[in-house]
């Protein structure tokens, strides 16, 4: 499903497979997000990873169901990516993903498609046993 959902992206936003990653988080259900083994694409050295949990927190301060940051090099010089993606289930957070693009790109000529590939995504967050099996699969990995 979530390699569909890359398939997507990269015909959209017209990018190569090589420039895009993602990532799953989750609530922690102490209130904090956690990025999980999830992970397709682009590898993520310790750095990028740091500057995706910042750049987590501010989406998730926007309390939006899909936000979008464009231009994101001139905000993180040492950025892999310049425009990051990410889509929540809708009401109190519990399962997202992060779309990474090293490029950037013109999401907003597309963002009708956008929400459209994204939509039933965020109806994920809200499926019980789908978020359960997600922190018991990252718990049996760490």
């Amino acid at each position: 499903m979530f390699r569909a959902l890359i398939d997507d992206v990269c015909n959209l936003f017209q990018v190569q497979q090589s420039d895009v990653r993602a990532v799953l988080v989750v609530n922690n259900n102490r209130g904090k997000h956690r990025l999980t083994g999830w992970r397709w694409g682009r590898p993520c050295t310790p750095d990028q990873e740091r500057m995706d949990y910042k750049a987590i927190d501010v989406f998730l301060e926007t309390e939006r169901t899909y936000p979008i940051w464009e231009k994101v090099k001139e905000h993180f010089d040492h950025s892999d990516s310049d425009t990051l993606l990410f889509f929540r289930n809708e009401g109190s957070f519990r399962l997202g993903c992060l779309i990474a693009i090293a490029n950037s790109i013109d999401v907003e000529s597309h963002i009708n498609e956008w929400e459209q590939i994204v939509r039933p995504f965020t109806m994920l967050g809200h499926m019980d046993k789908l978020v359960q099996f997600v922190v018991n699969y990252i718990g049996a990995r760490n």
